[in-house]
């Protein structure tokens, strides 16, 4: 293992991209016009994402890129399935740069990570928000 640099994360602006960074639509498209299911598939993504970074982190710090790279796919999947596709970019090209053991870029990538997936997570969260009611009737 390469263990030159880590993935650290800290905060910082993450990269400018042209990708959405969160699309509330792509869930509709996924199950329908169906508020209960919608609002339990982005309620465990917001979990299992977390727990992911957390993971990715992990194993960043010990200069595991393989299982950075693992991280990376994992979210990359979940998040471009619920519309963040600006975090689902970004963690294909960490995937990428971690099969590729390009520490330096895997280091600026993770750093980019936790304000890229923050921003997800208030832009679901606050669309949560607002769904919870509906006509006046807490789901």
């Amino acid at each position: 293992m390469n263990t030159s640099a880590t993935c650290l994360p800290t905060p910082s602006a993450p990269a400018q991209t042209t990708a959405v960074t969160w699309d509330d639509q792509a869930v509709v498209r996924l199950v329908g016009d169906r508020p209960a299911m919608q609002q339990r598939l982005l309620l465990k993504f917001l979990s299992t994402s977390a727990d992911t970074l957390a993971a990715l982190r992990q194993a960043g710090s010990t200069g595991d890129w393989v299982e950075v790279g693992r991280h990376a796919h994992s979210l990359k999947s979940a998040a471009r399935s619920v519309g963040a596709m600006a975090l689902g970019d970004h963690c294909w090209a960490l995937e990428q740069a971690a099969k590729a053991t390009d520490v330096q870029q895997c280091h600026a990538l993770c750093t980019e990570l936790p304000v890229l997936a923050d921003r997800v997570s208030r832009l679901i969260g606050a669309h949560l928000q607002s769904a919870s009611t509906v006509d006046g009737a807490v789901l």
